[in-house]
């Protein structure tokens, strides 16, 4: 009932005494219909960082009275017939945009391996990522700093791992040192051992599960 409500406020649903909740006749009036396409199976709905970026996209649709629709990709040579009766598309996972009309639109997020020549696209500056988090330890008064990630398997941890070094590299400080763990497994007490080891005060780690995992074992080390 809520959702229905919220709905309703949103212009999305109309309702009439006697007939009920309806669509919206507004909706015929957008200007545009923009198709915002994404995996369950890769990124699941609830998945914070996903829905944040749905809610950012669909407010700012709705802003210049534009249609967003959530269209579902399972399979790169199967497009949904939503997606080719948009006026764009939105591909917020890997899919073979040379299916779709050749003056469709398409801007991808976060899929350089995937890109299309002829393809808008999105993505984070990973090396901008290392070298803020590295400078804001410096500012806290740490000088040996870690880097945890594989470098060498994952191009977004490369990223963040250079941006470290620049940041250490301008404040005159020494290299970090690079520990790389499994990106599927926790990381272990042996490796909180070799930060002490190394005198370590401070790690940039490449993402949340490794920032989480070393957390949860510098807990269990008190």
């Amino acid at each position: 009932r809520k959702a229905v409500e919220s709905l309703v406020a949103d212009g999305l649903l109309s309702r009439t005494q006697g007939r009920g909740t309806t669509v919206s006749k507004t909706l015929k009036k957008s200007r545009h219909m923009i198709c915002v396409a994404y995996s369950t199976k890769a990124d699941p709905i609830d998945y914070p960082f996903l829905s944040v970026i749905l809610q950012n996209i669909e407010s700012e649709l709705s802003r210049h009275g534009e249609t967003c629709i959530l269209v579902t990709v399972s399979n790169g040579d199967d497009l949904p017939t939503a997606l080719s009766q948009s006026d764009g598309v939105i591909a917020l996972t890997p899919m073979d945009v040379s299916t779709l009309p050749v003056d469709k639109p398409v801007i991808n997020f976060f899929n350089p391996a995937h890109l299309s020549l002829e393809a808008s696209y999105v993505l984070i500056d990973d090396r901008v990522d290392g070298l803020v988090a590295a400078r804001h330890l410096i500012t806290l008064g740490h000088q040996r700093l870690a880097f945890m990630g594989d470098t060498k398997k994952y191009f977004w941890a490369r990223g963040r791992y250079i941006g470290c070094c620049d940041a250490l590299a301008e404040a005159n400080l020494v290299q970090p040192m690079l520990v790389e763990p499994k990106y599927d497994e926790p990381v272990g007490i042996e490796l909180v051992y070799e930060l002490k080891h190394n005198d370590i005060t401070a790690v940039v780690a490449a993402n949340d599960y490794i920032a989480m995992s070393l957390i949860s074992a510098l807990h269990k080390e008190g």
